[in-house]
């Protein structure tokens, strides 16, 4: 993937430097954050509907089951106290 490292910098920030990600984007990352904390707020409806309708349910249900394997996956690391090997 040739993904611009100020992209993936900007992640964090996305809400304010929305001029650096694409409408597609955004939805991905809002429902990531809504994944991410669903103890909050859980997705709404109309976020789903939204992504539904940009993304298709296919694409809409891989996009949840993939934020909902890293989030595990983080959970497991921080529970273990696991650390990167570089």
């Amino acid at each position: 993937m040739d993904i611009p490292i100020r992209k993936i910098v900007l992640i964090p920030v996305w809400h304010e430097a929305t001029d650096h990600f694409t409408q597609e984007e955004q939805l991905i990352l809002q429902l990531t954050k809504a994944v991410t904390f669903i103890h909050e707020h859980g997705i709404t409806d109309e976020l789903y509907d939204e992504c539904v309708r940009v993304f298709g349910e296919d694409y809409t249900t891989k996009l949840i089951a993939a934020v909902t394997v890293i989030n595990t996956w983080n959970r497991v690391g921080v529970s273990f106290k696991l650390q990167p090997k570089f």
